[in-house]
């Protein structure tokens, strides 16, 4: 059902940014970030909202203060089927997906496609696996199965970027029709996906031959980070007058960028990452120990 991801993905952001790491709301003098006015939550916003390391980019005091009072307030939009996905007083979030598999025009991403074909195929063999777990009880002993996807669906960072332009053009076609208020827009990118990395590449320019003293340290990461991309940011500046930021969310952590500042963040990136798809292989497993259980009281168990 529509609607259902893009809320998974915003509740997600709000956690990231409102709640503590066991997930409950930061409270201050009473109040969540929900609780509060925008004039109170400007003055306390510090002490009921997590400032993330290596998450914020091109934004001022003001600029965080702009687009986190956006996110607190932010709601579904009443009529799922239309766009925006979320509205608040002066603007929206839009929220779509990218993938690095090459996609159908008909039926989504490739990958998607291949993992819902593969969950159908091996869906009766681990219903039997749990059949013969409870038919045979084992209570010593931890019993498992796994499947070993082959054909995984084609990898690029061509790809990545197809993706990601194509749904970016739709979605902008669609804001253009919209007659909402659009003082403050926001599109909320999501990638679920661990297939790309990405490594600095902090040596070329270095002359051959020559050995160097100097401690040099080279990022590198195992998925794809939008703040280190930049051709993809110089793709998203030449829309500065028609998105105001970009949150690009992974499962682990999410990055907020202000495309108007974009220039500014090419400052802080003397070099360029090298930017490929791994080698990967997906294990499907699942796992059965039985557990003896009384219904009698503490006191009485032996």
């Amino acid at each position: 059902m529509r609607g259902q991801k893009e809320s998974l993905a915003l509740d997600k952001i709000k956690r990231f940014l409102f709640c503590d790491s066991l997930q409950h709301p930061l409270i201050w003098e009473g109040k969540t970030a929900f609780d509060y006015s925008d004039d109170e939550y400007r003055e306390n916003i510090y002490c009921c909202t997590n400032a993330i390391d290596n998450s914020i980019y091109g934004l001022t005091e003001d600029d965080f203060f702009e687009i986190t009072n956006a996110i607190r307030k932010a709601k579904a939009n009443q009529n799922p089927s239309e766009f925006p996905d979320f509205v608040f007083e002066n603007g929206f979030i839009e929220h779509f997906q990218i993938t690095a598999s090459k996609q159908s025009n008909k039926k989504g991403a490739a990958e998607i496609i291949a993992e819902q074909k593969f969950k159908k195929k091996i869906k009766p063999e681990i219903e039997e696996f749990y059949k013969y777990c409870d038919a045979n009880p084992s209570f010593n002993q931890l019993r498992s199965r796994e499947w070993v996807r082959k054909n995984l669906a084609k990898y690029s960072y061509e790809y990545l970027v197809d993706s990601f332009t194509t749904n970016l053009k739709k979605h902008l076609e669609s804001m253009q029709k919209y007659k909402g208020c659009k003082d403050l827009k926001i599109f909320l990118i999501e990638n679920p996906e661990v297939n790309i990395e990405m490594c600095e590449n902090t040596f070329k320019n270095m002359c051959e031959g020559i050995r160097c003293g100097y401690e040099i340290r080279q990022e590198h990461f195992g998925r794809y980070m939008l703040s280190r991309d930049k051709n993809m940011l110089e793709y998203l500046y030449s829309f500065k007058d028609k998105i105001d930021y970009i949150i690009y969310y992974y499962k682990e952590n999410f990055e907020i960028i202000k495309i108007a500042n974009i220039p500014e963040l090419f400052k802080y990136m003397p070099h360029e990452y090298v930017i490929g798809a791994k080698q990967m292989k997906m294990i499907y497993r699942v796992s059965n120990i039985t557990v003896k259980s009384s219904l009698r009281g503490v006191n009485d168990c032996n």
